[in-house]
């Protein structure tokens, strides 16, 4: 884990003390197998879904803590690794949640 912030693209990867902090905020992401690693600008936090191996953003104005955060999690990439790369190569990364699904549409339509 990162001993200081890394920003990637127009967001932040926490450093290793501000990654636990999030997590112990909100179990919930744990609940469902989301990693929180970082935020958007706008807020939205980033965040890697273990089991699938994926990173992406969870909205902010969705979530509270009574609810499923996975049905508010919305992957950009298939792995870490492929955010990071798409993000500092080829400077792929969407600004937030909202942003991320108006992208995946287009290119699907």
């Amino acid at each position: 884990m990162p001993r200081a912030e890394i920003a990637v693209g127009s967001g932040t990867i926490n450093d290793y003390s501000e990654i636990m902090a999030v997590n112990d905020a909100w179990p919930e992401a744990m609940d469902c197998g989301l990693f929180i690693i970082g935020y958007c600008p706008n807020g939205d936090m980033i965040a890697v879904r273990a089991q699938e191996n994926e990173t992406g953003y969870i909205s902010h104005e969705e979530i509270d803590h009574d609810g499923d955060m996975g049905t508010h999690f919305f992957p950009i990439a298939n792995s870490f690794s492929a955010f990071f790369h798409d993000a500092n190569m080829f400077g792929y990364c969407p600004t937030d949640y909202w942003r991320a699904k108006e992208l995946a549409w287009k290119r699907l339509g």
